[in-house]
């Protein structure tokens, strides 16, 4: 699935806006699994394997990316900032999607779910 503008424009505002640098990681599955660090790469795909599209899938695609960029940073105030900056990146693109947000409990939900992917 390829970056939407509306992602780019997200990125670029949130960037603009933290005065974070966007770490130049890609939202799309290749983007988020050459960035990852290795021992989270089994996890990653056992998630990715369980999903379908949707609102699934994008609540995947941000909780990974943000997962990335994190790790990208040096240190820990550098982690502050970039954990700043994807929050702010996925929250801008989520208004920008003209769907209604998902509340927060099914967000966490979702994402708890991804931990139990593999042992189903």
């Amino acid at each position: 699935m390829p970056e939407t503008d509306a992602w780019r424009e997200a990125v670029r505002e949130a960037a603009e806006e933290l005065g974070h640098r966007d770490p130049g990681i890609p939202r799309t599955v290749a983007g988020i699994q050459d960035a990852l660090r290795q021992e989270l790469r089994d996890e990653f795909l056992a998630e990715l394997g369980a999903l379908s599209d949707g609102v699934p899938f994008e609540v995947f695609l941000d909780h990974w990316w943000t997962q990335v960029v994190v790790d990208a940073a040096t240190d820990e105030q550098g982690r502050d900032a970039a954990l700043d900056f994807a929050d702010l990146a996925v929250s801008l693109r989520i208004l920008s999607d003209g769907r209604p947000p998902v509340p927060a409990a099914e967000v966490e939900a979702l994402i708890n779910s991804f931990g139990t992917a593999e042992a189903q």
